[in-house]
């Protein structure tokens, strides 16, 4: 389970430091790269549903 949810962390801090590092705005860089938003989505929902799961998984024991 840590795993998971430290490489699903990876996948969603590599794309924010991209766009932080840039100096034009977020969303033209939306704009023109849309292959690192969606591994930041990728990243996001995979955290979230890791997350949901292991409390879930905490509950029921």
């Amino acid at each position: 389970m840590v795993y998971i949810l430290l490489i699903a962390t990876l996948f969603t801090v590599l794309p924010v430091a991209y766009f932080l590092d840039q100096p034009e705005p977020i969303l033209v860089l939306i704009q023109e790269d849309w292959s690192k938003v969606a591994i930041l989505f990728f990243g996001i929902s995979f955290v979230a549903l890791a997350l949901w799961g292991y409390f879930r998984q905490k509950r029921s024991n």
